[in-house]
């Protein structure tokens, strides 16, 4: 399906960019999770939840953790100002519901883990597994 003429081609991402044989079903997943509520654009036309969970769920995780991570380019946020562009987002860029959904634990989750060092994370990574993940 091809997209409105009249939109910015950055609109569909590298994947649009790709020849059809090099495309991937993830990348299709990660332009429709940044994608979400656009007005045009949506590939395969899809639109609130006949986006694919997975990738609903991402587009909320992929910017918080953008948006509290420190790049080359940018500061890390902290958890307030961040949470608070989530909230702004929600039920246009962001399913409410996975919103809602990341409100019953990231709060308590990036206040145990911030300001962790890499064996502390590690050690709380390995006790959450064992406890959510019967190997």
């Amino acid at each position: 399906m091809a997209p409105p003429e009249n939109l910015p081609p950055a609109w569909f991402g590298p994947s649009r960019q790709q020849s059809p044989s090099r495309r991937t079903e993830s990348t299709s997943e990660n332009t429709l999770s940044r994608m979400f509520a656009t007005a045009y654009g949506r590939p395969r036309a899809l639109r609130g939840e006949t986006i694919p969970l997975n990738a609903r769920v991402f587009a909320v995780a992929d910017v918080f953790d953008a948006l509290t991570s420190r790049r080359p380019y940018k500061g890390a946020l902290d958890f307030e100002q961040a949470w608070a562009l989530l909230e702004g987002g929600r039920g246009g860029q962001f399913d409410p519901r996975i919103v809602d959904a990341f409100a019953g634990f990231v709060p308590a989750l990036f206040h145990a883990i911030s300001g962790q060092e890499e064996s502390g994370l590690e050690a709380l990574l390995d006790r959450k597994l064992k406890r959510n993940f019967r190997f």
